[in-house]
């Protein structure tokens, strides 16, 4: 019986993860992309980045990119 448990909150928590990640990918899209905002840290590094090479690679793909050596 503890194992159920401990499984139903393993996967409660991930649907949490999943839940957290589609937002902050919205927002990134939605928000931050279109009206040019460059916040701090790889989001913003990838936003700047993204401008620079006139659009060429998607600014998640630029964040995989720069977040893949740390």
């Amino acid at each position: 019986m503890k194992s159920d448990g401990n499984l139903k909150k393993k996967i409660e928590d991930y649907l949490w993860i999943i839940l957290g990640s589609v937002v902050t990918a919205g927002a990134i899209n939605i928000f931050l992309v279109p009206y040019k905002i460059a916040p701090g840290g790889v989001t913003g590094i990838a936003t700047v980045i993204f401008y620079l090479i006139k659009e060429y690679l998607p600014v998640g793909t630029i964040m995989l990119i720069l977040n893949i050596p740390l």
